[in-house]
C-alpha cells in the first residue's frame, strides 16, 4: 500500500478488498493503533486505489456531495451511522476501551458519535470514505449509487500502475 500512497502507511489496518493486481482498493484503519500517541482515527474507511480516488474526486468536484446528500432517508442514515459506530468499537481492544473510558472519555465519546467519514453531524462528507464503507457493506445504498455512476470501475484493468501522482 505504501507504493500506492507514495509514502509509508501509518497505523494498523485491514484490507477490505483487493484489485485484480493484488493491490488494496480500500482499507479499514484501526482507530487507536497500539503505541500510537497521535489522535484517534475517526475515519476508519479509506479508499486506497488511486484511480478510484481520482474518479470519486471528480464526482465531488461535480457537486455530487450535494446531489447525494438527501439520498438516504433519515432512518437509513442513522442505521448506517450506528453500524459504523459498532464496527469502530469492535476495532478497539478491551484494554483500549477501558483506557479511553478512564483516561480520555471525551475522545471515546467523540469517536463513537462520528459518522462513516468521521463527520460529527448527520449528513454527507467525503464520498471516498462512503465508497470504501460500501466495499465492506455492499448493501449500503449510497455506495451502490456511487458504483452506478462509476460503472465497471472495480473491474477496470489498470495494468497495476497504481501509484498516486
Amino acid at each position: 500500500m505504501s507504493f500506492q500512497l507514495g509514502r509509508p502507511a501509518v497505523g494498523e489496518f485491514t484490507v477490505l478488498r483487493f484489485c485484480h493486481y493484488g493491490y488494496p482498493l480500500a482499507i479499514l484503519n484501526k482507530p487507536f493503533p497500539e503505541g500510537w500517541d497521535g489522535p484517534v482515527f475517526t475515519t476508519c474507511w479509506w479508499l486506497t486505489c488511486p484511480l478510484l480516488q481520482k474518479d470519486i474526486q471528480r464526482l465531488e468536484g461535480a457537486s455530487y456531495l450535494k446531489k447525494m446528500a438527501g439520498l438516504l432517508p433519515e432512518k437509513q442514515e442513522e442505521y448506517y451511522r450506528k453500524k459504523a459506530r459498532e464496527k469502530r468499537l469492535q476495532l478497539l481492544s478491551p484494554w483500549e476501551i477501558r483506557f479511553l473510558q478512564e483516561q480520555k472519555p471525551h475522545i471515546l465519546r467523540d469517536f463513537l458519535c462520528r459518522g462513516i467519514a468521521g463527520e460529527e453531524n448527520p449528513g454527507l462528507k467525503c464520498l471516498h470514505a462512503h465508497y470504501a464503507f460500501y466495499l465492506m457493506f455492499p448493501e449500503y445504498k449510497l455506495g451502490r449509487e456511487i458504483d452506478k455512476i462509476l460503472p465497471g470501475r472495480l473491474e477496470r484493468r489498470c495494468g497495476g500502475r497504481c501509484r498516486l501522482g
